[in-house]
């Protein structure tokens, strides 16, 4: 669980630096598909990041296979995608 918490704290760091890389982007007038790009990457960390902490979450929450199937799930149909929640950020096309 501590290792888990560990990489969120990286994949935090990350998405911090993804803000940064934006910000000086628009600060140096770069073209408006290399800021949009940077933006929709950034948003898509940032989902990703919210499933690894549900994950977290769920993990002294919901035990039993079926049940954490069930909240995949659910997971799933709120990112709009394809896959388990534990895959849901490749599904949607995030990093």
């Amino acid at each position: 669980a501590q290792a888990d918490r560990s990489d969120a704290v990286r994949h935090a760091q990350r998405v911090g630096g993804q803000v940064a890389a934006l910000a000086g982007m628009l600060a140096a007038d770069r073209s408006f598909p290399e800021i949009a790009q940077q933006v929709l990457a950034a948003r898509g960390s940032l989902d990703s990041l919210l499933v690894r902490l549900i994950e977290i979450e769920l993990q002294d929450c919901v035990g039993a296979s079926a049940a954490r199937r069930q909240v995949d799930e659910l997971v799933r149909m709120a990112l709009g995608c394809g896959a388990t929640a534990r895959r849901a950020n490749r599904a949607c096309g995030h990093a």
